[in-house]
């Protein structure tokens, strides 16, 4: 399809490594020949505001993302989501200003369709036709959803412990599924002898390069919003994908001279599985293997985030940082986000207030600031708001 009004017009050059800065062609390709992972780059220069599109979803931001056709592009409607003055979580953080991105409303209900939906258009464009994923949980939903929707075949592992939500959503959808009896490195190696034996393309997180690019419009549609960035912004990391995307957008966006603030991004996870706080207390460029995970927080549950050393940098960029949080504080914010805020979140969500109130005791997130933290997906129920409410 075209896009109504002016045509597609991609800014969208090339690939390159992040950490060796090898560049690539655009066309079929996981990672740089040195194993890193790789990045979108666009000729930014002369780029102005009134050149992105007349649209609500992700797709308005077509000259920052990698899809070359209108014709290639798939979507549900994802992107668009609501930013939330939040009412009475100020008082509760003693910040000035609280915002919730409520990634919930998103098709399959979490931030995953954002990255699916670009990624898979882009598949598309390569002419790619079998795709796979290893995953925690909504990874699977979301990239079932979307290669159903593009007419691609999907398979999906699920590591140990995934909601059987997400395996029966999957499966709605018509993918192909195996429940791996460990967690991610077992599912992970399930996916690549699949890609090994059976030629299909690995589209996990940072393993190939276009879910950063969906996932990095959140941070836009924020820096929209707000008519700038913010102080401080909060991701929950398991994989990582959010905060190095609100990095790169951030960078993006600095070097057209959208934004002015320079945002701390701070990234959240669980006590049972923290090998990205581990790195970053101990001062480190990388992660080490976590050798027990334990958490209810499936989307937290990843032992070793391929990306590790992209979160660590997008962190100490932006001279943020990071706490880890236990089960139990993400429940009772989940309840918070809830009855206070009207806001239904899933429990990986619901660890970015958790983590802001261990931030602001730790003087990281100071009274004053503009903080917004981010929901990645909806919880088991939407409480709605009051009808006063504005």
């Amino acid at each position: 399809m075209s896009e109504e009004g002016g045509g597609w017009k991609t800014r969208f050059t090339h690939l390159e490594c992040f950490s060796c800065g090898k560049n690539y062609r655009p066309r079929p390709i996981n990672v740089c020949t040195c194993g890193k992972p790789l990045l979108a780059r666009y000729d930014l220069r002369n780029l102005e505001r009134d050149e992105l599109l007349g649209r609500r979803d992700l797709w308005r931001y077509a000259p920052l993302l990698p899809v070359a056709k209108g014709e290639n592009m798939v979507t549900l409607g994802e992107g668009g989501t609501p930013l939330t003055r939040a009412e009475k979580l100020p008082g509760i953080l003693g910040v000035k200003e609280v915002f919730v991105k409520d990634e919930g409303v998103n098709p399959t209900g979490t931030f995953k369709a954002r990255g699916m939906a670009v990624a898979v258009s882009k598949a598309k464009e390569l002419g790619l036709t079998k795709l796979a994923v290893a995953t925690t949980g909504s990874a699977g939903s979301g990239l079932s959803a979307y290669a159903r929707e593009a007419g691609l075949t999907a398979f999906i592992a699920f590591a140990k412990g995934t909601s059987p939500v997400h395996i029966r959503t999957s499966k709605s959808y018509g993918a192909e599924i195996k429940i791996c009896k460990g967690f991610m490195p077992d599912a992970i190696a399930a996916v690549q002898k699949l890609c090994d034996d059976e030629g299909y393309f690995n589209i996990a997180t940072m393993r190939e390069p276009y879910r950063v690019e969906g996932k990095k419009t959140i941070t836009m549609e924020i820096a929209e919003e707000l008519g700038d960035l913010p102080n401080a912004i909060v991701f929950p990391v398991g994989g990582g994908t959010g905060i190095v995307a609100g990095w790169k957008a951030w960078l993006e966006m600095k070097e057209l001279g959208w934004v002015e603030n320079d945002p701390r991004l701070y990234f959240v996870q669980a006590q049972g599985c923290a090998p990205v706080y581990a790195a970053w207390r101990d001062g480190k460029d990388k992660c080490e293997m976590w050798p027990d995970v334990r958490t209810k927080a499936h989307g937290l549950a990843i032992p070793k985030p391929f990306a590790d050393e992209l979160i660590l940098r997008s962190v100490k960029e932006t001279k943020g940082g990071g706490v880890a949080v236990s089960d139990e504080e993400m429940i009772v914010s989940m309840k918070e986000f809830a009855e206070q805020e009207g806001i239904s979140a899933c429990i990986e969500g619901a660890a970015t207030l958790a983590g802001a109130k261990e931030l602001v005791k730790q003087g990281l997130i100071r009274s004053d600031d503009r903080v917004v933290l981010v929901n990645t997906g909806i919880g088991r129920t939407r409480i709605p708001r009051p009808a006063s409410s504005p």
